[in-house]
């Protein structure tokens, strides 16, 4: 039965969780300018499933986009578990963990939200294909004016961000924390194809502009 840690500090909410074989068996949470550490979320989480670190099957990290210090406070952990465990360490971007905390039953078209601030916009598209979570697109830096998602779509988006104006007749679900989802689909095999070996921060990467003119 497959181990997995997956934790994220990028987010406005650090969490931390154990899965195994689909199930989270630890979880850790707390608001990221005021709550505990991401190490102490990762050793918290560590002791409440009893499993010493080196015996995890595989960790991931939420790589991006989110907080700046968030973000390479994240990587540059995962790059000291990578260092001192015999254990696979792979990156997903926070995109990919809203739309897989939000993924329903009946599979629509996910549209995954980040604010970039500035009224921009992170955003990606995702399906379902069989057990897959799939991404349709790239993810793409958007002028919250120029949003668009194809009808019957649902929104993914971090509980304490506002929905844009131009999806706000959309279903939205909102997720308070990550690190439990993407645990979970780890462990259940579910991300293969959404895991990178590379722990490079997803805001270096160069995103498309739905307007190039903007």
């Amino acid at each position: 039965m497959p181990i997995w840690l997956a934790f994220d500090a990028g987010s406005p909410v650090t969490s931390a969780a154990v899965a195994r074989d689909a199930e989270v068996i630890a979880a850790s949470s707390g608001e990221s300018r005021t709550g505990p550490s991401l190490l102490q979320h990762i050793e918290t989480v560590r002791s409440q499933a009893g499993i010493p670190l080196g015996a995890l099957d595989g960790i991931v990290v939420l790589s991006g986009p989110g907080s700046f210090t968030g973000i390479r406070v994240a990587l540059a952990t995962a790059l000291g578990l990578r260092a001192a465990l015999a254990v696979p360490v792979v990156a997903l971007s926070n995109l990919a963990a809203l739309a897989l905390h939000a993924e329903p039953p009946d599979s629509p078209v996910v549209v995954a939200l980040v604010d970039a601030l500035r009224d921009e916009w992170f955003v990606q598209e995702f399906r379902r294909d069989g057990i897959q979570l799939v991404a349709i697109r790239s993810p793409l830096r958007t002028a919250a004016p120029d949003l668009a998602a194809p009808p019957g779509a649902l929104v993914a988006i971090h509980q304490t961000q506002p929905v844009p104006a131009a999806l706000a007749a959309l279903p939205v679900r909102r997720a308070q924390d990550l690190a439990a989802a993407v645990a979970a689909a780890a462990s259940a095999g579910r991300l293969q194809h959404l895991l990178t070996a590379a722990l490079d921060p997803l805001y270096l990467c160069a995103f498309t502009p739905r307007n190039p003119q903007v």
